[in-house]
C-alpha cells in the first residue's frame, strides 16, 4: 500500500479493502490527528505506538504523569448514554424514511395529476371524434342518391 490510510478515497478503499484489513487487525500504532489504527507506523500521519491494555499500568503512568486519574463512568449512565445514541440513530434512521415517503408521496401526486389530465384528453378527443364521425355520417346518408333495386335490372 503506497498512500497513508488518512488519504485514501472510498475508490481506494474498496479497491484495497483486502490489505486495510490485514493493516489494521492488529495495530499496534494509532494516528494522534486521525485516530486511524495500524500495524506500520509508515502508513499514518502523525504515528504514536499503542501500549498493551493494561488498566494498572496506565494508572501508574498517569499517577507518574501528574495527570489525574480517569473516573469510571456508571454502568447505569452508559446504558442511558447508549440509548440516547440509539434513539438518536433511531431518530435520523426516521427522518430519513420520512423525508424518502415524502418524495415519493409527492412523485405519486405528480404520476396521479398526469394520468388525470391524459384522460380528460382522452375524453375530450373520443368527444371530438364521436361528433365528426357522426356528422360524416349525416353528410354519406344525405349525399347518398336512393337506389331502386328494380332500376338496376
Amino acid at each position: 500500500m503506497s498512500k497513508r490510510l488518512c488519504k485514501l478515497n472510498r475508490h481506494d478503499i474498496a479497491e484495497q479493502l483486502s490489505d486495510i484489513q490485514r493493516i489494521v487487525s492488529a495495530p499496534k500504532y494509532l494516528c494522534s490527528t486521525c485516530a486511524r489504527a495500524s500495524q506500520d507506523k509508515d502508513l499514518l500521519c502523525k504515528p504514536m505506538a499503542l501500549q498493551a491494555v493494561n488498566p494498572e499500568a496506565s494508572l501508574a503512568m498517569q499517577t507518574q504523569s501528574g495527570l489525574p486519574a480517569q473516573t469510571e463512568i456508571p454502568l447505569g449512565a452508559q446504558a442511558e448514554q447508549s440509548e440516547t445514541l440509539l434513539s438518536k440513530s433511531q431518530l435520523k434512521q426516521a427522518k430519513k424514511q420520512a423525508k424518502q415517503q415524502k418524495k415519493y408521496f409527492k412523485k405519486l401526486n405528480k404520476t396521479v395529476n398526469k394520468q388525470q389530465k391524459l384522460l380528460r384528453k382522452q375524453r375530450k378527443l373520443e368527444a371530438q371524434f364521436n361528433k365528426t364521425n357522426m356528422s360524416l355520417n349525416q353528410l354519406t346518408i344525405s349525399s347518398v342518391p336512393s337506389v331502386n333495386p328494380q332500376a338496376m335490372h
